[in-house]
């Protein structure tokens, strides 16, 4: 599975995790991993490969609002 190869080699949230442990844990709690450690090319990557479409709106939330976030800091 590419995700989990993806997941393994990731700077942001390097986590290794077998097939069985991926499906015990549920997509949705992985990407909230995901997005813990902002990693929002490979949320969105996941969301593509595992079809979950409406998780879309989630991952976008979150990274304008860490966009809005730190942009506001530096001001």
């Amino acid at each position: 599975m590419v995700i989990l190869t993806k997941l393994r080699n990731s700077q942001n949230c390097g986590r290794a995790m077998t097939y069985k442990q991926f499906e015990k844990v549920k997509a949705k709690n992985v990407l909230k991993l995901l997005l813990k450690f902002r990693d929002y090319r490979l949320s969105l990557l996941m969301i593509d490969q595992l079809n979950l479409k409406q998780y879309v709106p989630l991952v976008y939330d979150d990274w304008c609002t860490t966009m809005i976030k730190y942009s506001s800091a530096s001001d």
